[in-house]
């Protein structure tokens, strides 16, 4: 399963999204993808994202933690590989 989340993003972006993904709250999408699809949708995400535009998306996969997590354009948050686990490092 995939949940992404936006914030700030322009209408025509969200509506692009809500054609693959369930919109269960205001900037909040989630949707049983392929791969191939997830992949592509977040390329879209990112090409057409505002520079203020928050882009999460949290999707199943085969790690440790049972999910991975893609981040874009929330300043000063950023994602780290720690021994196989995904972490967040804050400002400080």
């Amino acid at each position: 399963m995939e949940v992404l989340i936006l914030n700030r993003a322009p209408g025509k972006l969200r509506g692009e999204v809500t054609r693959w993904m369930l919109e269960v709250d205001e900037g909040v999408y989630v949707a049983r993808l392929s791969s191939t699809v997830r992949e592509r949708l977040w390329e879209m995400v990112c090409a057409a994202a505002r520079p203020r535009t928050l882009a999460l998306m949290v999707y199943s996969c085969d790690s440790d933690q049972g999910y991975a997590v893609k981040l874009r354009g929330k300043p000063g948050r950023a994602l780290v590989d720690f021994d196989g686990l995904t972490l967040v490092r804050t400002p400080e």
